[in-house]
């Protein structure tokens, strides 16, 4: 009888992914349109598991697990796997928490412009055929101060954002960052009343 390492993924990711693991020897299955109840019954036949978000590795998904090895985690944020039971049944986890740190970035500089210049209530407005002009004036972010609170993936990459705006940057986290800022304009403060004040 032959056996077959199997790799088992949930979501349409880039295909160097699969291909990778083809080029080891795994046999890929794509199941784009699966949920936690349907890995949960068909896990028993896999080594490895790539998930996004939409998978939740539970002990009850992880009892079924008998074979897993490893959980790839396409993105940033463990919440959804159960880190303590991986643990206890040597399953590896790996994440790649740096992949959707520019998007989350340009998302977070995106709301701080639309906030400053009122973008979300003028379009509000307009739908219902208001023009408040005087009402919805904008504010520029040049001059002004931002504070960044915790300053990992995300964080460092909005700063990077940031360096095209006359903007001070404070930066608070509980990890001296210090060396890793380039941005001239931002500095890491030791405490988040600094950022207040």
């Amino acid at each position: 009888m032959s056996y077959s390492k199997k790799v088992l993924i949930t979501e349409e990711f880039h295909p160097i992914i699969e291909e990778g693991f083809t080029h080891l020897g795994y046999e890929v299955d794509n199941i784009w349109d699966i949920d936690t109840a349907g890995v949960k019954a068909i896990i028993h036949n896999y080594e490895i598991l790539v998930i996004n978000s939409k998978i939740k590795v539970d002990k009850t998904l992880l009892e079924n697990a008998n074979k897993l090895k490893v959980v790839a985690r396409v993105g940033s944020g463990l919440e959804i796997i159960d880190q303590e039971e991986c643990q206890k049944r040597k399953i590896h986890i790996i994440s790649t928490p740096e992949g959707n740190a520019n998007a989350v970035a340009e998302h977070t500089l995106a709301f701080i412009l639309s906030a400053f210049n009122n973008l979300f209530k003028s379009q509000n407005e307009i739908l219902q055929h208001e023009w408040i002009r005087e009402g919805n004036r904008g504010v520029e972010l040049s001059g002004k101060t931002l504070g960044i609170i915790g300053c990992g993936n995300n964080g460092s990459q909005l700063v990077n954002l940031l360096a095209g705006f006359d903007t001070e940057i404070l930066i608070y986290d509980i990890v001296d960052i210090s060396s890793k800022i380039t941005n001239p304009r931002a500095r890491q403060v030791s405490n988040m009343q600094e950022i207040y004040d």
